[in-house]
């Protein structure tokens, strides 16, 4: 869902948190519940895969934000490339 908001929209990067915020939220809450075993639950596997894909969009963002403020400063002839460079 984050990927149909435009990249210069603030609203992207607080709904990406706001996400995140709420599957730890909703992990805590039930991983007090349950007793303790040695092995891996499904659920603990299902929070994985849902942080990832929490996490992956916000991170996607944060990079195309930085990305597309690095081009315009390129653009406008106040900084060289070689930030891009250091930053790979």
């Amino acid at each position: 869902m984050a990927f149909f908001i435009p990249p210069e929209f603030g609203e992207r990067i607080g709904l990406g948190i706001t996400c995140v915020l709420t599957v730890m939220s909703v992990m805590f809450i039930t991983t007090t519940s349950l007793p303790s075993t040695s092995t891996i639950t499904l659920l603990a596997v299902y929070y994985v895969g849902a942080l990832v894909f929490t996490v992956l969009p916000l991170v996607v963002s944060c990079v195309v934000g930085y990305l597309k403020a690095l081009s315009v400063r390129v653009e406008a002839g106040t900084q060289s490339l070689g930030g891009l460079v250091g930053f790979l």
